[in-house]
C-alpha cells in the first residue's frame, strides 16, 4: 500500500486512527443476508 516509504512512522497519525475504528466485514461480493446477519448480531449487540 505504502510502497515508496519505507518507515511506518511516516503514516503515524494514520496508524493511529486505523487501531481505533470499528471495521465491519462488509464487502460487494456479500449476500444481503450475509451482511442482514453482521447487521443483526451487532444490533443485538448494542440493543
Amino acid at each position: 500500500l505504502a510502497t515508496g516509504y519505507s518507515r511506518r512512522e511516516q503514516f503515524s497519525a494514520s496508524e493511529r486512527i486505523h487501531s481505533a475504528l470499528f471495521h465491519l466485514p462488509l464487502h460487494n461480493h456479500m449476500s444481503f443476508q450475509e451482511q442482514n446477519i453482521i447487521t443483526g448480531v451487532l444490533h443485538d449487540y448494542f440493543k
